[in-house]
This record gives structure tokens, C-alpha cells and sequence, in this order.
């Protein structure tokens, strides 16, 4: 980022400001030349986000993964140049929380890891459930039983 007096009085010499209300024009006193966000920033911006995500689903006992090319394509369509970064959490609730939020609501998921994979242009859920270890008990007869061998009444 730039802060540049010199743009101020470009704008001054077009008459931008002279459109503007006078409270609103006395009120800049320089104005901010953004960069470009690099790719590497634009990743960084969809890690974070996807973190966020991430610490809502803890409580759920879910984990999120993600492949590098949902990462990638999370990044270019949630980019846009003149926005910035600003539409990237909008395309992350598109194609990734709300998708999920069904699959957790009508397939009832807990204590997983979901992957996100891209599959054909779009990104796809694979769901891991852990795989629960009977624990074994010694009864008052001395046999070890394991749950699942319990009778079920």
C-alpha cells in the first residue's frame, strides 16, 4: 500500500472532488493506493477462512480437509480483481459450507473427517467415520466381553 498526495490532486485536477459533498471532501486528507494481492496472499486468505469454517465444526467433533486444488480453485473464483478478496467468503459459503451444512443436517454427520476433493469441475465431500474399537470388559464370570458380542436385549 502507497499513499501518495500527488493522487489527491490528480482527482482534485479531473474534478472528482469537486463532485463529492465539501463535509465529505474535507474530510480526505490522502488517499490509499492498494497493490494487487499476489496468489500466494490469495491462498492465505482462503486458509484463514476455511480455518474459520474449521473452528465452527470442531464442537461437532467434524474435520475439514482439503485438497490442494480445492484450495486453488477456491482462490481463483473467489478472487476478483477489482474486489479483492471481498467475494471469496461468499464463494466459500457457496461451494463448501452450505453444501456441508446439508450433508451434516440430512445425513446426520459427527466425529468424521470430511475431505473436500475436487471432482470434475466441482468440489466433492468424501466422508471418513471413524472406526470405533470395542472396549473390552471382564465380566463377574471372568471372560472378557466386548461390546459388540454383548446379547442384546
Amino acid at each position: 500500500m502507497s499513499c501518495d498526495q500527488s493522487i489527491l490532486e490528480t482527482l482534485d485536477s479531473h474534478g472528482c472532488l469537486a463532485k463529492t459533498l465539501p463535509e465529505l471532501r474535507n474530510r480526505i486528507d490522502q488517499v490509499c493506493k492498494f497493490t494487487k494481492l499476489d496468489k500466494l496472499a490469495i491462498k492465505k486468505i482462503v486458509v484463514k477462512f476455511t480455518d474459520e469454517l474449521q473452528t465452527s465444526l470442531d464442537p461437532k467433533g467434524i474435520r475439514l480437509t482439503y485438497t490442494e486444488s480445492v484450495i486453488d480453485m477456491l482462490a481463483e473464483q473467489g478472487y476478483d480483481p477489482k474486489m479483492g478478496a471481498r467475494p471469496l467468503a461468499r464463494k466459500i459459503d457457496e461451494l463448501i459450507r452450505i453444501p456441508l451444512s446439508k450433508k451434516i443436517l440430512f445425513e446426520g454427520l459427527r466425529d468424521c473427517t470430511v475431505h473436500a476433493v475436487m471432482v470434475e469441475d466441482r468440489v466433492d465431500f468424501k466422508i471418513e467415520t471413524a472406526v470405533e474399537t470395542p472396549t473390552p470388559v471382564v465380566n463377574e464370570d471372568g471372560y472378557i466381553v466386548l461390546d459388540q458380542f454383548k446379547p442384546k436385549i
